[in-house]
């Protein structure tokens, strides 16, 4: 089983609307929809982690979860509509 980008894009969209207890997600969902850098991350991610299991590659993922995180809120400046959102995030990290 491996995951695309489409999929990582649905996780990363369900994670961030999950944290801001959001309920429509439409903007957020075009906003992560446009930044495929983080989208890619995501899934080679997954890959790594469903791929073989084992402590180094849970330990890998735990690092690009932190690169990931400390990029998104670069990555999604574009997203005039989600400052806020992304603002809400950063703020409760």
């Amino acid at each position: 089983m491996s995951a695309t980008v489409v999929q990582a894009q649905e996780f990363i969209v369900g994670l961030l609307g999950g944290l801001l207890n959001e309920h429509d997600l439409t903007t957020l969902e075009k906003c992560v929809q446009g930044s495929s850098s983080v989208a890619t991350d995501v899934t080679d991610m997954i890959n790594d982690v469903v791929g073989e299991f084992s402590i180094t590659n849970m330990v890998k993922a735990v690092e690009q979860s932190k690169d990931i995180y400390d990029r998104l809120p670069t990555e999604l400046s574009h997203c005039t509509n989600s400052q806020g959102d992304i603002s809400r995030i950063t703020s409760w990290a």
